[in-house]
């Protein structure tokens, strides 16, 4: 009981590295907006955070969707001749761990509807499988042109995320991705899933045979895991010419978690936000 109590709160609070990691996107998604406002033969854009959670939190913080309607309100007040379109496409097809009986997505369209939403943005929202949505978001891409798209993937755990769905992604050209992941729970049975599958082990199996396309090297600490992984997107990205950077997030000394960025535009960097959580670039 104490255990089901823990996650619900786990769940249904902003916690500090979670606040780190949108901190980060906000950061670069600013960027992101200045620069692309400033590209003549780019009209529209498409954000999709296709895990997107709860929105706002029960310690009242902010989450992904919410933190990029700051930022896309923040943008066309700074930039009152900005001529972008933008498209928010948010998706969770789980359950508010905060409100009863309601999906997440329901419960966020709620709140988002209580703000003022520019009217050159549109949003969409979705309760589907990650890997349906995923699919259906690349499909509608690839028929578009003078649009770039940037995917914000925050999965709760990794068995939804392959690097397989990250190259398909990146194949368009015109996208850009930013990935987090459990760094510590993965290293923590990166070594044992390879030496003796056990229950549950399938996916992080799978994710990184298909990263290191079955040669996986012996991981000797989280940090060395983090680095590797990075090392080796650069060289599983290497023909989509793809830029790869990562930023270290550490809640304590047995929980560090890492956002990794992937884009074509090596022009736009992200300096370390301002956080109590470490936040680093991992070297």
């Amino acid at each position: 009981m104490k255990m089901n109590k823990n996650l619900n709160i786990i769940k249904s609070s902003l916690l500090q590295h979670s606040q780190a990691k949108v901190t980060l996107y906000g950061e670069y998604l600013s960027i992101y907006l200045n620069i692309l406002s400033r590209t003549k033969h780019i009209d529209s854009i498409l954000l999709f955070d296709l895990l997107c959670g709860e929105g706002l939190y029960k310690n009242n913080l902010k989450g992904s969707p919410l933190v990029a309607l700051d930022k896309i309100k923040d943008h066309f007040v700074l930039n009152k001749d900005s001529h972008l379109k933008i498209s928010l496409i948010f998706n969770d097809n789980g359950f508010s761990e905060i409100t009863d009986n309601i999906k997440k997505v329901e419960r966020l369209k709620t709140i988002v509807e209580q703000n003022y939403l520019p009217s050159n943005l549109t949003i969409e929202y979705h309760d589907e499988e990650f890997e349906e949505i995923l699919f259906k978001s690349i499909e509608r891409i690839s028929s578009t042109s003078k649009s770039k798209a940037l995917f914000f993937i925050d999965p709760y755990g990794y068995k939804n995320i392959n690097p397989k769905h990250i190259k398909t992604i990146l194949s368009l050209k015109s996208t850009e991705v930013i990935l987090f992941l459990p760094a510590s729970h993965m290293y923590r049975f990166a070594n044992k899933c390879l030496e003796s599958p056990f229950c549950g082990s399938e996916p992080l199996h799978d994710f990184l045979t298909e990263l290191y396309c079955n040669s996986v090297p012996s991981f000797s600490s989280v940090d060395n895991f983090i680095y590797r992984c990075r090392e080796q997107f650069k060289d599983y990205l290497a023909q989509e010419e793809i830029f790869v950077d990562s930023f270290v997030i550490e809640r304590d000394k047995k929980n560090t978690y890492c956002l990794f960025f992937f884009t074509s535009n090596i022009s736009i960097n992200l300096g370390s936000p301002s956080t109590d959580c470490a936040a680093t670039p991992a070297k």
